[in-house]
């Protein structure tokens, strides 16, 4: 038996009306017939019926479909025979393959997406702390330090030694907070709700956090993570019409 072929098509896994015609043993052009009689009957059906053309051996162009898993189950639904069986389930078993591959692949995609952004948030927080540690080291006190003196000081030992909190005058990173965190300070709402609420108003983008890998509750891997900003808190419990806790 031939391998069933499962191409791509405007991102969507599809087979070919020419090669169903051939594995179940069927004249092309009654496999066309099929396929616009279902497309007549219903115009809902229509994009499970790619419209595509194929070059013959005399260098002719036909018409032909690129066909979807939903309507390859409704075009084969009346074939009938121990042989077209075996040819429906060796093409259920090739979707079901692709998919999982682009499944795999997109959430491969999805950690890398995750993987960037949360470098990125460590080299900004990296970036505000050389900027702070700098205007601290510029400050008259320090040059009268020895550059030995200075590589056992911190941030924090600095500002004691000037004897100052210079925080309202240095660079800092923005807080964020995880869904459960942002439940808390919303009076006790499940971080599920909280989830469920910002993806159905678009919340999980960069104005209103940052997405973070973190380890999964449920095995050692580490998974995206959405991480919400003031920003995104407050709109948070504009929507919950809650007030956020200080």
């Amino acid at each position: 038996m031939n391998e069933v072929k499962i191409t791509m098509t405007s991102g969507v896994p599809c087979v070919s009306s020419l090669q169903v015609a051939e594995d179940f043993g069927k004249k092309h052009k009654h496999v066309l017939e099929a396929i616009e009689n279902i497309r007549a009957e219903n115009s809902a059906v229509t994009p499970m019926f790619i419209e595509s053309t194929y070059q013959a051996g005399t260098g002719k162009n036909y018409k032909c479909y690129d066909i979807t898993r939903d309507g390859f189950s409704l075009l084969v639904m009346g074939f009938t025979g121990k042989e077209a069986l075996d040819w429906k389930l060796r093409y259920i078993e090739a979707f079901n393959k692709m998919e999982q591959h682009i499944n795999l692949q997109y959430t491969y995609m999805q950690q890398l997406d995750a993987q960037a952004r949360a470098d990125r948030a460590a080299a900004m927080r990296m970036n505000a702390e050389n900027r702070r540690m700098k205007m601290l080291l510029d400050h008259p006190e320090m040059q009268k330090l020895s550059p030995e003196s200075l590589t056992t000081l911190g941030v924090k030992r600095i500002e004691e030694t000037l004897g100052k909190d210079m925080s309202d005058k240095l660079p800092l990173t923005e807080q964020t907070y995880s869904a459960t965190e942002v439940g808390k300070l919303l009076g006790g709402i499940s971080s599920a709700k909280i989830g469920r609420m910002a993806n159905e108003h678009g919340l999980k983008t960069e104005e209103y956090g940052i997405t973070v890998l973190d380890k999964s509750p449920y095995s050692a891997k580490q998974v995206p993570s959405f991480r919400y900003n003031r920003k995104g808190v407050e709109k948070l419990a504009e929507l919950f019409g809650v007030k956020v806790s200080a």
